[in-house]
Parts: C-alpha cells; structure tokens; sequence
C-alpha cells in the first residue's frame, strides 16, 4: 500500500512572508546595535580621551579659556569680537576681558576690518598660532601612542569610526556602509577627508564652542 504524502506543498492562496533588502541586510550585519546606548559610550569615552589628552596643555603654561579662543582663530580664521564671543558661548564683555589679556601676552592682535571701518578683527598672532600648533602635534603624538598600543585590526576599526564621525559631523548623516565582494568586513568609501596642512575637512570647518584642538572653534 503506497504511503500518503505527507510533504507540504506550496498551494495558490499561501501566504509566503516578505523580506525586505533591509531585513536581508540587518540580518547580514548582525543584532541592532541601541543608539542611545552608543551615544552613552560615545559620549563618556570622548570625556575621557579629551581629559587624558588635556594633561598635555600643561605643558603651554595657557589657560583652557585662552587655548580655546587660540583654536578658534588659528583654525577658523579671524573673528570679531563679537563672532568669537558666540563661538566661544561666552558673553561679549567677558570674551573683552580675556582678548585683553591674550593681547597684552602677544598671543592675539587687533585690526581694523577690511570692509567695515568701524569694526575691529581679531588675528591669532604668530606666538599664538605656534603655541596652538604646538600644543596640537602634543596631543596628536600622546593619542598616536595610545593608537600604537593596538593591533592592527583595531586600529583599522577606529579608522573607519573616524571617517564616519567626522561625515557625521560635517553633513548631519553618515552614508551607508557597504560590503566590497569577498570582504568580511563593512567598508567606508575611500576617504578623500584630508585638506592641506594635515587636518580633515571637518577639522578645517569652524564649529562653535568645539574643544580647542579637536576641531576648530
């Protein structure tokens, strides 16, 4: 006696479950990863690299305050008083204060704008700008000894977390990675995110209130 067939068979009318390229992909890519978590992360890890990395701006004999104006107009180019109180948060008779201060220690100097008869720019002077520069290959060379410590694949890792960082930063949204053919491993485009004197494109662009030395304020 022939057995029943017991297999089942795809009948018209079943409901097959839909996958969608972002399942696939999510599938591909591992368990979702909670952003609020990683901000978390994120956030106490920056605070404490950037408190390490402050152990090096000892050494200047500057105040975090004349620091981060310095970086302000050696990075972002000159301000008037006014720009450089907002992009420093501070309000104009204190940001008065400390230009005073740092003009008296040659740090900065005053112009008359090229345009505009009544206002007044401020430059990073020469000693300002090799002060700042200075403290910034520091700080480079104490973090790239912390870097040196990594195995290769790690740093490779921290490489790609930059560049979408800094596309982060510098557009508000950060490209989908894509996997190249045969990789294991997500790939970033090619970088492209460097600008003459050694700092990447989101270093060059000034950005309010930013840590002196992480990027320009």
């Amino acid at each position: 006696m022939a057995k029943k067939d017991k297999s089942h068979k795809k009948r018209d009318g079943d409901v097959q479950p839909v996958v969608s390229g972002a399942d696939v992909e999510q599938h591909e890519a591992g368990p979702r990863i909670d952003a609020a978590e990683l901000a978390t992360r994120l956030n106490s890890a920056a605070i404490h690299l950037l408190r390490r990395l402050q152990r090096e701006d000892s050494r200047l004999g500057l105040s975090a305050a004349r620091l981060s104006a310095l970086s302000v107009l050696v990075f972002g180019g000159p301000k008037t008083l006014g720009q450089l109180a907002d992009a420093e948060a501070v309000s104009p008779p204190s940001m008065t204060r400390l230009v005073n201060a740092m003009e008296a220690e040659g740090l900065v100097v005053r112009e008359k704008h090229a345009t505009d008869a009544r206002s007044i720019v401020i430059h990073a002077s020469p000693k300002g700008e090799d002060i700042l520069v200075r403290g910034r290959q520091q700080r480079v060379e104490a973090l790239a000894r912390l870097l040196d410590e990594l195995p290769a694949e790690r740093v490779a890792t921290l490489d790609e977390a930059a560049s979408t960082l800094e596309e982060l930063l510098r557009t508000g949204t950060a490209a989908r990675p894509k996997r190249a053919r045969g990789a294991s491993s997500w790939q970033s485009g090619p970088p492209g995110s460097e600008s003459a004197g050694g700092r990447s494109a989101v270093e060059a662009q000034p950005v309010a209130a930013a840590p002196w030395g992480s990027a320009p304020g």
